[in-house]
């Protein structure tokens, strides 16, 4: 410690006197308990300009407007519970008559889907869309889960939750996990649904046996 002046030497004391103090903490009350670590990448799909850039920036708190992904976005996101982590690597792929001809070949190793939907455009263009992504992932996708996340641009057009629902449902297979949500705010909350699916410590009591 020669050569370093008083204020660097109290300094210096003052983080060994904190790792001392840390390391009794630790034999006196035990190290906090370890978080198991899951990953899942999850496709986010749909119509150009259904708003999929736009909500993962928000999802990170950047509200800017954005133009819309010609290619490939993919976003990090860690979600946090109580007894786990939950890495979510996003792909978000531009929804372009052009590239939507090209969604099959993000499929390998994904976990989950979302299918991003302005209500106020063309639903049924959306849901045929989803159809062709389906009959065309092969595998791959035959037995996602499925998060439809209803964006609107236009604030005032109503969501009707149950028509979406059955919609959803009717295109789907017999048993396939999903959900239709219409987010009032957009954070990285809306993605809970996946740990409750992916991560048995996520999973509400006698909810593993069901979704098994």
């Amino acid at each position: 410690m020669a050569g370093l002046s008083w204020t660097n030497k109290l300094r210096l004391g003052w983080a060994a006197c904190r790792i001392g103090l840390a390391r009794v903490h630790t034999m006196i009350m035990g190290a906090p308990p370890k978080k198991n670590r899951y990953c899942a990448k999850l496709l986010v799909l749909g119509l150009e300009a259904a708003g999929k850039t736009h909500m993962l920036q928000a999802c990170k708190g950047d509200t800017r407007e954005v133009m819309p992904t010609q290619g490939t976005n993919i976003q990090d996101m860690i979600l946090v519970g109580e007894k786990f982590e939950l890495q979510m690597n996003l792909w978000e792929i531009g929804g372009s008559e052009k590239i939507r001809a090209h969604w099959w070949r993000y499929t390998e190793g994904v976990h989950g889907l979302v299918w991003v939907v302005d209500p106020s455009a063309d639903w049924e263009a959306s849901l045929a869309a989803l159809k062709t992504f389906m009959e065309t992932g092969g595998r791959a996708v035959s037995s996602l889960p499925v998060l439809l996340l209803l964006n609107p641009r236009d604030l005032g057009v109503p969501c009707d939750l149950e028509r979406f629902s059955t919609d959803l449902a009717e295109l789907l297979p017999p048993g396939r996990q999903q959900l239709v949500i219409s987010p009032g705010r957009l954070n990285i909350e809306l993605f809970q649904w996946f740990a409750s699916v992916l991560v048995p410590e996520a999973a509400a009591p006698g909810e593993e046996d069901a979704t098994a």
